[in-house]
């Protein structure tokens, strides 16, 4: 399940098509031969195409995770999710789907048990002036009934409310959601950390933000500080400060924290997490950390590996954001030992 969600999350687009790899079953590849260049953007290799389902119509997917059992997609598809079987990945076919209202989007999807959680984000249309953001939480041990059981509300408009977020269970300490939220207060994205282990009662029993964003407790933002929904349209010298995304494991969390890179919070006590350490390449390079994932180690400790992602989308960057492999053995001292940048992007020809 981990590996799966660290797919999804470092993945653009959505799951339009549903892949086998080909090489593992001699099957004949996209682009054969291609052994000395890495594909274009747009291309691939060792994969055959198995099935094809425009979601009846959700064709604007954004993330999935699949079931332990594979028999089950879950889909975030923006204007709400689907649920999809793939029991027979060759026909693939939507069993339930939910909408969310006009005013919010759901980018994100994640899935615990039998609970569903979506997030909810205002959505960028200037004739709707008003919404709720946080997240939706379903039950769906019926997978074509899902049954809305809860909502937690962090904010409202003209703030846009949860982006990313992260579902994690403790043995002893119960379910949480780990969001990536705005918050009447601060300046841009905090992480909040929701109870859901009664999901029909979810409750905040921790925040933690980067020093500078609580401007309601005196705090001020750097003067050099991207405006808040600012961060994809201006860059450097402004850099910006704000959390788009969380990854947790065991007793970490992992924040993605746009230009303050990756932050390493220790969450062994889930009600006061603390930080452990901070890696960055904002300046000089513009950052804009997206997702990080987690290499699972065989020792079954904690990761030696983690992998961040940038989101750089403007036409000046060719190409545009890539991956940063660290090193956090030595947690209090993480270390970029490798990047790796595609050639080209839909920006690059």
């Amino acid at each position: 399940m981990i590996a799966q969600k660290i797919f999804s999350r470092l993945c653009t687009g959505g799951l339009m098509a549903i892949f086998a790899a080909a090489s593992a079953f001699g099957q004949p590849q996209i682009l054969g031969g291609a052994k000395e260049r890495q594909p274009s953007y747009g291309e691939m290799e060792n994969f055959t195409i198995l099935s094809y389902t425009d979601l009846d119509g959700w064709d604007q997917a954004a993330e999935f995770r699949v079931s332990k059992d594979g028999k089950h997609a879950y889909i975030s598809n923006y204007q709400g999710f689907s649920i999809v079987d793939v029991s027979d990945p060759s026909k693939p076919k939507v069993i339930s789907q939910v909408k969310n209202d006009p005013s919010v989007q759901s980018q994100y999807i994640d899935v615990l048990g039998n609970i569903l959680v979506i997030n909810q984000d205002g959505v960028r249309d200037e004739k709707i002036k008003t919404w709720d953001g946080g997240i939706r939480l379903f039950d769906i041990a019926d997978p074509a009934k899902p049954r809305e059981v809860g909502f937690f509300k962090t904010d409202v408009a003209p703030r846009r409310g949860v982006h990313g977020f992260w579902l994690h269970e403790d043995p002893k300490q119960g379910k949480f959601a780990f969001i990536a939220t705005t918050k009447e207060g601060y300046y841009d994205n905090i992480l909040m950390i929701v109870d859901i282990t009664n999901p029909a009662q979810p409750k905040e029993v921790a925040r933690w933000w980067f020093p500078g964003q609580w401007t309601a407790g005196g705090e001020k933002p750097g003067e050099n500080w991207v405006e808040p929904d600012r961060g994809l349209r201006e860059g450097l010298p402004k850099i910006w400060v704000a959390l788009h995304d969380v990854t947790v494991y065991k007793d970490r969390a992992y924040l993605a924290y746009r230009d303050q890179g990756v932050i390493i919070l220790d969450i062994s006590d889930v009600r006061k997490p603390t930080m452990i350490s901070q890696i960055k390449w904002s300046p000089p390079e513009e950052g804009n950390t997206h997702s990080i994932g987690i290499v699972v180690p065989s020792h079954g400790g904690r990761p030696d590996i983690i992998v961040a992602g940038d989101e750089l989308v403007r036409p000046e960057h060719c190409p545009f954001g890539y991956m940063h492999v660290i090193d956090v053995r030595n947690e209090k001292n993480p270390v970029q030992i490798s990047t790796f940048r595609l050639p080209l992007n839909r920006f690059c020809r």
